[in-house]
């Protein structure tokens, strides 16, 4: 795993590390990995992002529990709402792998206006223009009935209580884990079901 040598806050450069182990996901993701070049005490590190074909996390996606139990998300059509185009596109690739309609929009204020036409919202909180809490209760009191998945990088339980309270039907910490994406969208269909 990666760390940091220096894991103060007062650094010039401050930061959790966090990065790195997005960045990794992020290539895995679109089949490929992060390879270290060079590394420093107090001058910092370099490293390679290779990137491949197909992505290697969306064929582990694809093994899943929806294959083996027969399931189906196929058809299921989803509104990725995140400002980071790169987590749109690792969640496009995941999705799309199990023949999910997928779009995507960059904040709370366009998923709103487009949320009637998919059955399930993934919902980043933190978002401009309008954020993901505000999003949620929008659309929960403009009628909104289908899945809200929350996702966020805090995985505290009051920030789980929070979303849950506002109107989100489930909850994901970044980086997202894919068989819990997963059983969140099929936990979706049964929400879905609900509204027919």
């Amino acid at each position: 795993p990666f760390s940091q040598g220096d894991s103060s806050t007062t650094r010039s450069f401050g930061g959790t590390g966090l990065g790195l182990v997005l960045s990794k996901q992020l290539a895995k993701g679109l089949g490929g990995d992060v390879a270290l070049v060079r590394s420093e005490p107090a001058k910092g590190s370099s490293f390679a992002i290779r990137i491949g074909g197909a992505p290697a996390i969306a064929h582990a996606a694809k093994d899943s529990r929806v294959e083996r139990d027969g399931l189906s998300l196929k058809g299921l059509r989803v509104l990725i709402a995140d400002d980071s185009p790169d987590n749109r596109l690792l969640l496009r690739r995941i999705l799309t792998r199990q023949g999910i309609v997928v779009e995507d929009v960059e904040n709370g204020l366009m998923a709103v206006e487009r949320a009637n036409e998919f059955d399930t919202i993934l919902m980043d909180i933190q978002m401009p223009v309008l954020d993901g809490y505000h999003a949620t209760a929008r659309l929960r009191a403009d009628g909104y009935k289908g899945a809200i998945i929350a996702l966020t990088a805090h995985a505290m339980k009051e920030e789980r209580d929070r979303c849950l309270a506002i109107g989100c039907t489930e909850y994901l910490t970044k980086p997202i884990d894919v068989p819990q994406l997963i059983k969140a969208l099929i936990g979706s269909l049964s929400v879905n079901a609900s509204v027919l």
